[in-house]
């Protein structure tokens, strides 16, 4: 299944209708910057998932001075076509939201289901490396939960949890009285719900450790920091003292690391520390890349692979890579200089934005 259509109107800069035809392999989205070639992206993760990748907000999404915005996909397979549509009209400070198959209406949930979904790679991502726990642990979990019911209720169920047991820390140092018995609920569900998120996440890791042909080879190592009643038990005072519970999956991490062969052995260095811009982009592809396998195990089809920028500061042979990494999948490119992009197969698609 591949996208052949989309027609937007009332999304961003798009407030008139218009129409995009796409390839089944490559498209390059081209223009100077501002030209509403990133919109497009957006328009497209947008029409997959019924969100935008740079807002959760619809409100931001709409078209300034619009109050109706419209998002229909056309998919075609060697049978037939499918036409996807989110539909979004304000009414005063309500939204109302809709999304359509064949002209059924659809939960979010079974929407995204019947579609195929999109990895995205834009500029931001780089802060996966160099910045802080938060942003990883994000991406974990973005990855897990589009395409896994059971995790997503799991991550809001813990959050929620997570959220009254530090209200109930706050009150206790308010009133002076601190009480482990206060926190017994919100312990056994924490527990109950990391012992699902957790394995979870430690499965993706180890996922990704398996290496992927023609892609540079990193490692990922997975920081856990496990929650079980018996450890809040023993982080009871600390806790009290913080008033803020101070273990369990949301203060995990990964850390990345270069792999580098050398006479004797492997050794690993970190990519925050020790890569350059260009290592650390790659090193972002090659999460990349492996998101891309994951989603099609988990949906048995092949996503689509959305690239905003992706050749800046890479050099001729990286940027060659990458294309070869994209070779399989239906795959959109966005870039402010052709000259950087290089030669795209006979047949490829160019959106000219200028």
């Amino acid at each position: 299944m591949f996208l052949r259509t989309l027609t937007v109107k009332g999304f961003r800069s798009f407030s008139h209708s218009r129409t995009f035809t796409f390839d089944t392999h490559y498209s390059l989205i081209a223009g100077h910057n501002a030209a509403g070639k990133t919109n497009i992206l957006e328009a497209v993760y947008a029409a997959l998932y019924g969100i935008g990748f740079r807002t959760r907000s619809f409100e931001e999404l709409l078209s300034f001075g619009t109050h109706e915005l419209s998002l229909q996909a056309t998919f075609s397979d060697e049978t037939k076509d499918t036409v996807a549509v989110v539909h979004v009209i304000q009414r005063g400070e309500t939204l109302q939201k809709s999304y359509s198959i064949q002209g059924n209406r659809h939960t979010i949930g079974t929407y995204r289901n019947r579609l195929p979904g999109a990895v995205l790679f834009e500029p931001e991502d780089l802060r996966l490396v160099t910045e802080t726990p938060d942003l990883r642990r994000s991406y974990l979990d973005k990855v897990l939960s589009l395409h896994n019911q059971e995790y997503l209720y799991a991550l809001n169920t813990y959050n929620k949890a997570l959220y009254r047991r530090n209200k109930t820390l706050e009150q206790m140092a308010r009133e002076g009285k601190h009480s482990r018995d206060l926190l017994d609920p919100w312990n056994d569900i924490l527990e109950q719900q990391a012992a699902i998120i957790q394995p979870a996440r430690s499965r993706l890791i180890d996922r990704y450790n398996e290496p992927i042909k023609g892609v540079p080879t990193y490692s990922l190592t997975y920081q856990q920091n496990s929650f079980t009643k018996e450890r809040a038990q023993e982080r009871f005072e600390l806790d009290c003292r913080v008033r803020r519970t101070t273990n369990g999956p949301q203060r995990d991490d990964f850390v990345i690391d270069m792999v580098v062969t050398g006479k004797v052995d492997e050794e690993r260095k970190s990519v925050a520390a020790y890569g350059a811009r260009s290592q650390q982009r790659l090193a972002v592809l090659w999460l990349k890349a492996h998101e891309l396998s994951f989603i099609t195990n988990q949906t048995g089809i092949k996503p689509l692979f959305l690239l905003d920028d992706v050749f800046s500061e890479l050099d001729a042979d990286n940027s060659e890579r990458v294309v070869d990494l994209a070779s399989t999948y239906q795959t959109i490119i966005t870039t402010a200089h052709r000259e950087s992009v290089p030669t795209l197969p006979k047949g490829s698609i160019v959106i000219d934005m200028d």
